[in-house]
């Protein structure tokens, strides 16, 4: 996924995004579907991310696209979390979230539905010799995060399986 905007405006969150998807399979992928959503950083994150999965399945999704065998599909898109929804972190008494965005893909196989899930991070970029996405702070909405980036988030319960 490749963050492009995010902004914090009416009281509603959005991030605007672009998501590569890949077909490394030998047949075609037909009728995918995909499902975003948007949750932001909290000590509930696993749980909402896993139920946000478990409930995509049946969830209708993007406009349906066929990806050839090895082709890349480009997607672009918006999520979007009414602003009282989205956890809100104070650090050193300044307001931040760091957003997710758990990603569904589904499409069918035969008889049956085909689902290939992934959750993002998105920060700004980091700082030069870190790996660590940068916070958005809410105070600066008005003016705009600056370059955003994302790092795929494995939640705790998966990292270990």
């Amino acid at each position: 996924i490749r963050p492009l905007r995010a902004a914090i405006r009416d009281g509603i969150v959005t991030i605007d995004f672009e998501l590569y998807i890949q077909n490394r399979g030998p047949e075609s992928a037909d009728n995918v579907r995909a499902v975003l959503g948007l949750f932001a950083a909290n000590a509930d994150q696993d749980a909402q991310i896993a139920a946000f999965h478990g409930a995509a399945r049946m969830a209708p999704g993007s406009e349906p696209f066929s990806i050839a065998p090895g082709g890349i599909h480009m997607l672009k898109g918006q999520v979007t979390q009414a602003g009282e929804q989205m956890r809100v972190v104070n650090v050193q008494g300044k307001p931040m979230f760091v957003p997710i965005v758990p990603v569904a893909l589904k499409w069918y196989a035969g008889l049956s539905i085909r689902t290939l899930r992934d959750s993002f991070m998105i920060g700004t970029v980091p700082a030069q010799g870190s790996d660590r996405l940068g916070p958005l702070w809410v105070e600066r909405a008005a003016e705009g995060f600056g370059r955003l980036a994302a790092k795929r988030y494995v939640p705790k319960d998966a990292a270990g399986a």
